[in-house]
């Protein structure tokens, strides 16, 4: 697999991630709403990291973090540095 589409991530974790994971990614980097606890959960179950991106608001940092993605993007510091 050389090129992750969202849709492969999403729509069919329990074979794509587990093939990322055998060809050594570490982690996947997926926008903040495509995320859910069960698409984490496989994710950490193929051995991978879940990042979400344009996290802007205090309620997409709090989307994020309820479904326990590993780390996010923001061009917020200040949003990082609250944490609201």
């Amino acid at each position: 697999m050389t090129d992750l589409r969202w849709a492969d991530a999403v729509l069919r974790p329990h074979r794509t991630l587990p093939a990322l994971g055998a060809q050594g990614f570490s982690a996947v980097n997926l926008r903040h709403g495509r995320w859910t606890r069960s698409l984490v959960q496989q994710a950490h179950e193929a051995g991978l990291l879940a990042f979400a991106w344009d996290v802007q608001h205090a309620w997409t940092l709090r989307w994020a973090v309820s479904r326990g993605v590993d780390a996010v993007d923001s061009d917020h510091v200040r949003l990082l540095v609250d944490g609201r």
